[in-house]
């Protein structure tokens, strides 16, 4: 195994495998439509036993494919169920990335050489002062409209609003990380295509590789604290990770 720390002062942070691609299999959750005219609710997974409390100093990241999916065209990929916490979506078939929390959200146009059918990473950041946005490591958007707030909920949602089915995120998702510090752009582009293996990593509050239990109905947190998370109709399944897959 290739074990390397980040170098940061207080982190302990490694790396089992120098990158993702050269794993033989990994689990991604899938975010499906087949539950959208049912009472069964759309398919999540819910962080509510324990959920994540991010003060006003934070960092959301994940990786992702969309499927458009024929609906409206996107809905949340991560936030809550009243869209008050810090929250990232599609908008318009993917074309606008939106971002913030407390009800207010930047809106964001995705470059046009970005696919979103195929496997990105996306990121936010916050400060206290500038809000950032970030697409395969890259600042696409700096805002600092919620300078000085602090979001009024936690992180309890990866997908969409359970009652939204006119706005359902349809995808693959994986690599889920919830800080409590902003991470700098070097930070995220280092450990963005690696997992990691985790002592006591400071400020990593959540981290979800989509490892599970033995029946399936719980998303185990990798972090030390424990803030597992119960799926809603979503599937967890194995592949061999590629770009394509």
């Amino acid at each position: 195994s290739d074990s390397r720390s980040s170098g940061r002062t207080g982190r302990d942070m490694h790396v089992d495998k120098s990158a993702l691609p050269q794993y033989l299999t990994d689990n991604y959750l899938l975010l499906d439509g087949f539950d959208l005219d049912s009472d069964r609710g759309l398919d999540a997974v819910h962080l509510t036993n324990n959920p994540p409390d991010i003060g006003n100093n934070f960092t959301l990241e994940l990786r992702f494919q969309f499927d458009d999916g024929g609906y409206d065209g996107g809905g949340q990929l991560i936030g809550s169920a009243s869209y008050k916490a810090p929250l990232i979506s599609f908008r318009d078939h993917g074309k606008y990335i939106r971002y913030g929390f407390g009800g207010t959200t930047i809106k964001v146009e995705k470059p046009d050489s970005v696919n979103l059918e195929n496997w990105h990473h996306i990121a936010t950041t916050f400060d206290g002062t500038n809000y950032k946005l970030f697409l395969d490591g890259e600042l696409i958007n700096n805002s600092t409209d919620f300078q000085g707030l602090t979001p009024p909920e936690p992180v309890t949602l990866i997908g969409s609003n359970l009652v939204d089915k006119l706005n359902p995120w349809i995808g693959k998702v994986d690599e889920v990380r919830i800080w409590n510090d902003a991470r700098a752009q070097d930070e995220i582009q280092e450990w963005m295509n690696k997992t990691l293996v985790v002592g006591n990593v400071t400020g990593l509050i959540a981290y979800y590789p989509m490892d599970v239990n033995n029946n399936y109905s719980m998303i185990i947190d990798n972090s030390s604290n424990a803030n597992h998370a119960k799926i809603n109709n979503a599937e967890i399944r194995s592949r061999f990770f590629s770009d394509n897959s």
